[in-house]
């Protein structure tokens, strides 16, 4: 039961990163945006959702044993703030691209609440 445990939450941790991957190459196989400013709107929230699921690895591995708890926990309200910016500008997508990037951005908000800074 642990292996499968272990297995499901790897697999639930790994989901953002792969949703980030569908949605860059979705966006880019579609290119239907009606305005430019759209796009480039759906650009930044989904390098902002892969920075921010990068940013989470960063932080989680190595800055607690770093850095003050008050510091680290600044960080992560910071980070979680952001990636909620980034939920909401990953709405300016189209199609199955901003679906994707929906789900990516907000499961890097979901994993920054998942540590435990609320």
């Amino acid at each position: 039961m642990e292996v499968f445990s272990t297995i499901a939450g790897l697999i639930l941790v790994s989901l953002p990163f792969v949703f980030v991957v569908l949605a860059w190459t979705s966006a880019r196989r579609s290119g239907k945006f009606e305005v430019p400013w759209r796009k480039r709107l759906f650009t930044l929230s989904i390098i902002g959702g892969a920075a921010g699921y990068a940013w989470f690895w960063v932080a989680f591995l190595f800055l607690p044993s770093r850095l003050p708890f008050e510091t680290y926990r600044a960080i992560g309200w910071v980070s979680g703030a952001l990636a909620v910016t980034f939920t909401a500008l990953s709405f300016a997508g189209t199609g199955a691209a901003r679906i994707f990037a929906v789900l990516a951005t907000a499961g890097v908000a979901i994993l920054w609440v998942s540590v435990g800074f609320w």
